[in-house]
């Protein structure tokens, strides 16, 4: 899959060379090319994972793909892994206060526990826990081709969230448009450059994973492909799972150690209303 992408072309900008509209027209293109070196970033950071992907569908050719039967079941056990790596709202003030004493990350003097650090913290926590049960859940179910290709795909997909590519490429039709129709620039060759390192890269106008065109150009057996494609919305529908109930147990842990703090307002007032009493008819 190696690819070497052509030198960058320069736009021909309108001319005088000076003015407002010749300084917005060299804004724009220096904001495009910043936009297009994130790009190029991004696509050298997964060149080797995307070819070790297609390395590893190209071993399917040829090969028997995984019965469905045997897909179907390893999903159910990995499904019912994942559910349990999803944390669930607390009960009761009792466990909260548990949960909280067992996590030194949680854990700070509750009169001082701030709402927006405990969800941030709980949050990170419990994703990363999640994430952590689908890579332990992938690595169980090694023995069957597809997995090893479905965890390398996640791997990917991953990688690929932490660049933001939906809103680069999005920013870059905007910063073409307005060349094209302010500036009157030629943007062809730019506009050229863009689609081709957004195909090479395997990605579509969102950012995300092409894998319609991945597994196409692929070769691999159709009953394979099924097979990862399966695997791949199993996995998409526990992530969707998974963001849910972690947003509800953060929530509910909120709530309570809100409700907590509340009670212990209360308490010291009261407690001090009291001491007050016993003081003045002392």
């Amino acid at each position: 899959m190696g690819f070497s992408m052509p030198s960058l072309p320069s736009l021909d900008l309108p001319s005088p060379s000076s003015g407002p509209q010749a300084g917005m027209c060299q804004d724009l293109e220096a904001k495009l090319d910043s936009a297009i070196a994130s790009l190029e970033k991004a696509k050298n950071a997964m060149k080797n994972p995307l070819d070790g992907i297609f390395s590893q569908l190209d071993g399917l050719i040829g090969t028997t793909a995984t019965p469905v039967d045997d897909i179907n079941s390893a999903l159910g056990d990995m499904e019912g892994k994942l559910n349990d790596a999803i944390p669930k709202a607390p009960s009761g003030i009792d466990e909260v206060m548990d949960m909280l004493s067992k996590c030194s990350i949680l854990e700070e003097d509750m009169g001082k526990v701030s709402g927006t650090k405990l969800e941030v913290n709980f949050t990170s926590i419990s994703t990363k826990g999640f994430t952590d049960a689908i890579s332990n859940a992938l690595d169980d179910l090694q023995s069957l081709a597809e997995f090893p290709i479905a965890k390398a795909l996640e791997g990917l997909k991953d990688l690929l969230a932490g660049f933001g590519l939906g809103e680069i490429i999005s920013s870059l039709d905007g910063f073409l448009n307005c060349l094209d129709g302010m500036c009157g620039s030629d943007i062809s060759g730019k506009m050229d450059y863009v689609n081709n390192l957004i195909d090479e890269m395997k990605i579509n106008d969102d950012g995300e994973l092409d894998m319609e065109t991945i597994y196409k150009e692929s070769g691999a057996p159709s009953d394979s492909i099924s097979n990862l494609a399966n695997i791949g919305n199993k996995l998409s529908e526990s992530k969707d799972s998974a963001s849910t109930g972690i947003a509800d147990a953060t929530a509910g842990l909120v709530d309570s150690v809100k409700s907590i703090k509340k009670q212990s307002i209360v308490d010291t007032l009261v407690e001090a209303a009291s001491d007050f009493v016993d003081i003045s008819f002392a």
